[in-house]
C-alpha cells in the first residue's frame, strides 16, 4: 500500500486544487478493467499472494488511473492544444530522476520494433521430414543443371606437382635419415662386439695357469678342488 500511495506523491508537483476524482478519472468504463491483470501480476511479483483480494485490486487501480489522468491533463496544459508529446510528459516528470529515465526509455521505443509483422507476406509452406533423413540441407527450388559454381573443386596441374615434388622430397628425407640410423645402430653394435671380444682376450691373457703332466692326479682330485682349477 504505502508503494501504491507513494505514487500520486512522487512525480508530478501537483496540488490539492489539481487532484482528479476518482469517479472522473474512470470515466464511463468502471472499475476492474484497465489494469488489473497487469496490477496482479506486480502485486505477485512484490511477493504478494498470486490471487490478491479485488478491493486491493480495485484501489490501486484507481489510483493509478487518477495519476494517469492528471499527468496527462498537465502534459496537455504544457504542450499544444488537443495533442500531448513525450516532451510534455518528461516536463511533468522531470522532478523524479527514476521515473523520468523510465518514461524517456519506455515513450521512445522504436516505432519498427512495437508494429506487427506485414500480415500480406505469404507464409512458407509447411515441408515435413525429407526421405534422405538429411533435415540439415536446404530446399532446392531448382534444378542442379542450372545452378551456377563458380569456384573451381579441382585443383590445377602446377598445384598438383608442387604437391607431388615436395611429397617426394619429403621421402627422400625420411628414407635418408633411416639409413643414416640404420649405419649408427650398426656400428654401435660391431664396436659392443669388439670391445666384448677384447675383454674375454684379455681375462684369458690374465689367468693365472699349472701344467698337470700327470692325468692320474686329476682323477684322484676332488670335485671340490676341481672347481678352483
Amino acid at each position: 500500500m504505502a508503494e501504491s500511495e507513494s505514487i500520486t506523491d512522487a512525480g508530478v508537483d501537483d496540488d490539492e486544487e489539481d487532484a482528479v476524482p476518482v469517479g472522473a478519472a474512470l470515466g464511463r468504463r468502471g472499475r476492474g478493467d484497465l489494469f488489473s491483470k497487469e496490477i496482479k501480476m506486480m502485486l505477485y511479483g512484490f511477493g504478494d499472494d498470486e490471487n490478491p483480494y479485488k478491493e486491493t485490486v480495485s484501489l490501486l487501480e484507481e489510483l493509478a488511473v487518477s495519476y494517469i489522468c492528471s499527468v496527462s491533463r498537465r502534459a496537455a496544459e504544457v504542450g499544444k492544444s488537443g495533442r500531448i508529446g513525450v516532451e510534455d510528459i518528461e516536463y511533468v516528470v522531470r522532478r523524479d530522476p527514476k521515473k523520468y529515465s523510465r518514461v524517456r526509455e519506455l515513450l521512445t521505443i522504436n516505432e519498427s520494433s512495437v508494429q506487427p509483422a506485414d500480415v500480406s507476406e505469404e507464409a512458407a509452406p509447411l515441408r515435413g521430414r525429407p526421405k534422405s533423413g538429411k533435415v540439415w540441407k536446404s530446399v532446392r527450388t531448382e534444378r542442379s543443371s542450372s545452378a551456377r559454381c563458380d569456384k573451381v573443386f579441382h585443383t590445377s596441374w602446377s598445384k598438383k606437382m608442387q604437391l607431388k615434388l615436395s611429397q617426394q622430397a619429403a621421402k627422400a628425407m625420411e628414407a635418408e635419415l633411416r639409413a643414416k640410423r640404420k649405419e649408427e645402430a650398426d656400428e654401435r653394435r660391431s664396436r659392443l662386439a669388439a670391445k666384448r671380444k677384447r675383454r674375454e682376450e684379455n681375462v684369458r691373457k690374465a689367468e693365472v695357469t699349472c701344467t698337470i703332466k700327470n692325468p692320474a692326479k686329476i682323477r684322484k682330485t676332488r670335485k671340490r678342488l676341481l672347481r678352483k682349477v
